[in-house]
């Protein structure tokens, strides 16, 4: 998603940028950075007759018999909710809901509305969809942590004045001192 996200925010970018004589810059650091990618690949294949492909699907088999498989998946659709709540924080979760609503409703006031109504609608719909999906039955607090900045975002995005945000930094600071309080390493 995120990814997706990202492109199409540079998708007109680089339609300008194709359109006049920028365009070389930006392919040749494309080039760059594929073969940065391929090239630790591509020596280990060498040397040693290592296949990606193979590697890749074999790790995944591995992990799939380790953690997916032994766990039930009925137990995972509400557990990895509750995680990611407890994670990033249950207020800012519902507030990040009730933001993306609030942009759905008065998406035809602003275009920034609407593109922010329109990453609402995808965001929760990955995340149902990655919570259906099976894939990831248990620690999603840590593997999600990536997706956490987006309801965040659409907490901030109602007008809520001065009281509210500052009610959702309170609430934020509140909730990560509870968080240090119980997680062993880092108890206060």
């Amino acid at each position: 998603m995120v990814v997706a996200h990202g492109a199409l925010r540079t998708m007109p970018g680089l339609g300008r940028a194709s359109a006049s004589a920028r365009w070389r810059p930006t392919l040749t650091g494309l080039l760059i950075l594929a073969a940065g990618w391929a090239l630790p690949w591509l020596l280990a294949w060498a040397a040693w007759g290592m296949r990606f492909d193979q590697l890749f699907a074999a790790s995944l088999a591995q992990h799939f018999q380790l953690v997916t498989h032994a766990r039930r998946y009925a137990l995972w659709l509400w557990g990895n909710p509750l995680d990611l709540a407890l994670w990033l924080g249950p207020g800012i979760l519902l507030l990040g809901v009730v933001g993306s609503v609030w942009a759905w409703r008065n998406r035809r006031a602003a275009s920034w509305l609407a593109d922010a109504a329109a990453a609402g609608l995808v965001f929760w719909g990955a995340l149902l969809l990655l919570n259906l999906s099976g894939l990831s039955r248990g620690e999603v607090g840590r593997l999600w942590l990536f997706l956490m900045p987006y309801p965040l975002a659409f907490a901030l995005l109602p007008d809520w004045g001065c009281r509210g945000r500052a009610l959702i930094l309170v609430m934020m600071g509140l909730w990560s001192l509870a968080a240090a309080w119980v997680i062993p390493p880092f108890g206060i």
